[in-house]
This record gives C-alpha cells, structure tokens and sequence, in this order.
C-alpha cells in the first residue's frame, strides 16, 4: 500500500464530503469519480458514508452517496434497495420501483425489495392487483415478518378478497399470540392488525370476532400510543353499532 496513494484518496473523500455538506453535488460527484477511478475499494467508503447520512436523517445526502455506491459497484448489496427507500421517502415513487427492481435482478430472494414494491402499488397507486404477488413473495421469503405479513391482509382486503385477508390476519394474530411482548417490542403497529383484522371481520358478517379484535385494539393503543385517526374510530363504531363493514 503507497501511504503518498492513500494520502491522496483521503483528501479526496475529504473533499467530497466537504461539497456533499455544502450543497454542490455536481462538484462532489465530479470528484467522487476521481476516487472511484483509482479502484474499485473505494465504494465501500462511500458505503459508510451512506449509512452515516441515512441514520443522521441527511437523506439528501444520503441518496448522493447511494448513487455513488451502485455506479461503482451496481451489484452491492442492499444499496439499491436501500436507495430506492430514501427516493420513495421522497415520493418519487416510480424511481423508487426502478431501483427496487434492479435489486432483484442480482437479488431475488431480498424481500425488502419485493415489499416495498408491494407497498408502493397498494398505497400509492391503489393498484392491488399488481402489488399481491410482490407482497406475497416477500412474505414467502419471509413468513414471520409481522409488517410484511400485515400490508399483504391488508391489500387483500383492498382487494376484496375477504376471506384471504382474514385467513392471513388469522396467521398474524396466532404468531402474536406466541411472541407477543417481543412482537410489540419491535412493530408499533399491533392494536392496528386487530382493528384491521375487525374491519375484515365485519366484511364477513363475523361481528363476535369483530368485537373481540377491536376489544384487543382498544386495550393495546393507549400503552403503544398507536395513532388510529379517523379510521380506527370508525372501526370501532361499526362494531360497537353491529353494522356491517
């Protein structure tokens, strides 16, 4: 290793991070392909530059770093699916697919991609039909993930497939009912499954179940200061009525 060589690539970086910070992403970019040109070696300190702004919140920055990253070394892994997180945060949802997508073509098996393609179809583009089998293949990959498991019920339910959404809420709330201090632990979102799980529940005229879930929901938001909003009180005012979802 030439120190004189290794002196010169950290001013560089230096000074990528210098313009990253400024705002000028032209000139860091420009530079950037100075420290990329002297070897591949260099894309994994863009990498931990990545990371740093990601966990800092500079996700501008971030995206920049990202880039450099899968220009370098396109088959990195996670990079794309991470960057296509960052750009989806910025509502530039069909880029975000675009780089979700090419993930998949080195990865096939990473599920964050295939849900998070599922997620944009189902929420943004209320396109439930495509965003199934995206959701579906996460969760083949996957089967106890709680947040993946819940948006596929969910999105059959959106889909009006009644039956598969209650089927798969059911698999949920057995799981829960095996780990439910450690599932609570890390996904915020429980009392909502049994709210969702109660909507999908009145769709079947299945309202014992319903009450049941939504009793469930109600006893869990106050401690995990879950934020239902409109929805879930009216949820909640369907199955306290007997209406009918």
């Amino acid at each position: 290793m030439d120190p004189a060589s290794e002196a010169v690539k950290g001013e560089i970086l230096e000074a990528v991070k210098a313009h990253v910070e400024a705002g000028d992403f032209d000139e860091a970019a420009r530079r950037a392909n100075e420290l990329t040109a002297l070897g591949p070696g260099e894309t994994a300190k863009f990498l931990e530059c990545a990371y740093a702004c990601d966990n800092a919140g500079k996700h501008e920055q971030a995206v920049f770093y990202y880039r450099q990253v899968v220009r370098a070394d396109p088959r990195c892994p996670n990079a794309w699916t991470n960057l296509g997180l960052l750009i989806q945060r910025q509502g530039r949802y069909d880029e975000a697919i675009a780089c979700y997508t090419t993930q998949l073509e080195s990865t096939p098996d990473d599920p964050w991609a295939s849900h998070n393609i599922g997620v944009i179809h189902c929420y943004r583009k209320k396109d439930f039909v495509t965003a199934i089998p995206f959701l579906e293949r996460a969760h083949r990959i996957e089967p106890e993930d709680v947040l993946i498991h819940h948006n596929l019920a969910w999105t059959y339910y959106k889909n009006r497939d009644y039956e598969k959404a209650f089927c798969n809420y059911r698999e949920i709330l057995d799981l829960i009912d095996q780990y439910m201090e450690w599932i609570k632990s890390v996904y915020s979102h429980t009392s909502e499954i049994y709210a969702d799980f109660a909507l999908t529940c009145l769709k079947l005229n299945r309202r014992g179940t319903a009450k049941r879930a939504i009793e469930m929901a109600v006893k869990l938001r106050p401690k995990y200061r879950t934020n239902w909003g409109q929805k879930y009180r009216r949820i909640h005012e369907r199955v306290v009525s007997g209406a009918r979802g």
